[in-house]
């Protein structure tokens, strides 16, 4: 478009009367990081809507006719088209969203090089105005805050829209009190609904993106401006959390920036302690921890906290333990101590008596680490050696003498927005088609089908199926030749190790299967698919869906009576389980076998990294 644009800001709204898509603007409604939203009507005068105009900040550029926009350089054409795939693909699947919080998209088109996305046009007040009246005396609330019931019925019915939300693999991205509204209903009931979905956002690994740092101060959480980061249900629940503290103390927390910088914030647990629940409280301020990695990490683990509930992780446990420190730089390095220590306590405390001094580890890490090597690499944490209590039998201590040094394992299986990253650099190759089930018990293989076509709905934040063993080998290659770093495949001893995080039992949570401990554990309904990453809790070592979602391969060759890592060998071995198998395959010691170059929609596989 260079030469055939106009000296006028790229955000410059569409005029009144302008038609698009069938719909007359009426006026413009606001301007965000990358969008512009305006009121609208359909062409033949029916029913009002909102439409959002998609206008990248700082990429794109109004032409000369006043309505067609497009990249403001050459130099950034590819990322401009990328992203407007991208949010077409993102449109289409928010337009599944069935939830009574969630504003439903009704379409999605292109049009005049651009996206738009168009949702109903709700009169109502946001949260914003409710604590604004609270907070000067005009509404029925209380004077500092809204009240306990009004807050907390808004936190279940948001709760409930996110999990919808985070379950398609979706994230929303700008919560806060202006995107919610409120209705009081009849029986003097309030009703939320979450609005304003321009924002929400799978990210691709390996693609410029142009929403990186989209967020409002305060409510964005710290992440959402630092590529290194990885966003995930835990950004959505910072947000939540800031909605929730200006909701208790009529005021917006700090933004992330400052108080990184040292900016001190009173606790919710302190502002609100005569008004609130405890529990509520102290919720409030862990999933407002500027360490994501501290957060809840779903929607389940924020109303487990909420319910009073706060050990559900180590690290939850850890916290408990540690007083709350105004300085997030002490009371992360404070906190990375206490969660080793408190660790081995868990599993002293509910296995047996306390271990043995543990093996040294490097001092550039510890257990419990978490880093990545690139931005689009997995995220990896540092596995505790011999993390099982004195009393545990030799039989199973023995499975595990392979095991001489510390190493690292991808806290979620490997996902396609990572995997995409590897085929778009190495151009890797995977004809054949892939297996998939056809109906229950019935699988047939399906030349169509591949791991960005699996046979089921995924998104890019799911765990990547429908690859080969010679497929995650090809991948760990790549990896270790891009970062330097030697990435490989689990061996079995390493896998079941790092998955029974010092359980004794069958399944690392127990004896038995539970349905709510991962994809798979399911019998009523069936399980038809893989759910995103996260959406279950993890372990005690912080690894999520080492029981099902997809099986893993693992680097070992399949044997009579045990497994052993060789580089050659007619079978490889499978662990874990997955969304479609028996309660007997998803035990800790169950191991499957399949040829090394077979392909089907339940295997999938995570990474390690040794660790020098």
């Amino acid at each position: 478009m260079d030469g055939c644009v106009i000296d006028i800001d790229h955000r410059h709204p569409l005029a009144p009367g302008t038609e698009v898509g069938g719909y007359r603007i009426e006026r413009q409604l606001g301007t965000g990081g990358f969008a512009l939203t305006y009121r609208a009507r359909s062409a033949d005068g029916g029913d009002q809507v909102v439409i959002k105009e998609y206008a990248p900040l700082d990429v794109a550029e109004r032409a000369a006719d006043g309505i067609t926009l497009g990249p403001i350089s050459s130099s950034e054409t590819t990322a401009w088209r990328q992203a407007l795939t991208a949010f077409v693909t993102e449109a289409q699947t928010l337009a599944a969203l069935r939830h009574p919080s969630i504003l439903p998209v009704i379409r999605f088109f292109r049009e005049n090089g651009t996206a738009y996305l168009v949702t109903p046009f709700v009169a109502g007040k946001s949260l914003y105005d409710l604590i604004d009246r609270t907070e000067n005396g005009d509404g029925g609330d209380s004077m500092d805050g809204v009240s306990q019931e009004s807050l907390t019925a808004i936190a279940d019915q948001l709760l409930g829209a996110l999990d919808e939300m985070h379950r398609r693999g979706i994230l929303h991205r700008d919560i806060k009190p202006d995107n919610v509204l409120v209705d009081r209903l009849a029986d003097g009931s309030l009703k939320a609904v979450l609005i304003d979905f321009g924002s929400a956002r799978i990210t691709d690994a390996g693609r410029r993106d142009p929403m990186r740092g989209f967020g409002s101060p305060g409510y964005a959480a710290p992440e959402q401006y630092d590529a290194r980061e990885m966003q995930g249900p835990w950004t959505d629940l910072y947000g939540l959390a800031a909605l929730l503290y200006h909701g208790v103390t009529g005021n917006a927390p700090p933004p992330a920036d400052d108080r990184k910088r040292s900016t001190t914030m009173e606790p919710a647990a302190g502002a609100g302690i005569l008004r609130y629940p405890h529990d509520f409280l102290r919720a409030i301020d862990d999933a407002l921890d500027l360490d994501p990695a501290l957060r809840p990490r779903s929607v389940a683990d924020f109303r487990a906290s909420m319910a009073g509930n706060r050990n559900r992780s180590l690290l939850r446990r850890a916290r408990a333990k540690t007083p709350m420190l105004r300085d997030w730089r002490v009371a992360a390095a404070v906190l990375a101590g206490v969660a080793v220590v408190a660790a081995w306590a868990w599993l002293s405390e509910n296995d047996g008596p306390a271990p043995g001094p543990r093996a040294s580890i490097p001092k550039a890490f510890k257990p419990g680490d978490r880093f990545r090597d690139c931005d689009d690499c997995p995220f990896m944490t540092v596995i505790p050696e011999r993390a099982f209590p004195a009393g545990t039998r030799p039989e199973l201590l023995n499975r595990f003498t392979s095991i001489k040094r510390p190493f690292a394992v991808s806290i979620h299986e490997v996902t396609r927005a990572e995997f995409a990253a590897f085929v778009a650099a190495s151009k890797h190759r995977m004809e054949g088609g892939c297996r998939t089930q056809v109906k229950d018990g019935v699988w047939r293989s399906d030349p169509k089908a591949n791991w960005r076509a699996p046979g089921m709905a995924q998104t890019p934040l799911h765990p990547v199926v429908c690859v080969s063993w010679d497929d995650a080998r090809a991948y760990v290659r790549w990896l270790s030749s891009r970062t330097g770093k030697p990435y490989r495949l689990p061996t079995a001893a390493e896998w079941e190790f790092a998955a029974r995080a010092g359980s004794r039992t069958a399944f690392a949570w127990g004896a038995a299967v539970a349905e709510d401990k991962c994809q798979g554990c399911r019998t009523a309904p069936p399980t038809r698919s893989t759910a995103p990453i996260g959406a279950y809790t993890a372990n005690r070592f912080g690894l999520h869906d080492m029981h099902g979602n997809a099986a893993e391969w693992v680097q070992d060759c399949a044997a009579p009576a045990t497994v052993t890592p060789t580089t050659s060998c007619r079978k490889r071995a499978v662990k874990g389980g997955h969304w479609a198998a028996a309660a007997s395959d998803l035990k800790l010691t169950a191991t499957a076998t399949a040829f090394p170059d077979l392909r089907n929609n339940r295997t999938g596989f995570r990474i390690v990294r040794d660790i020098p």
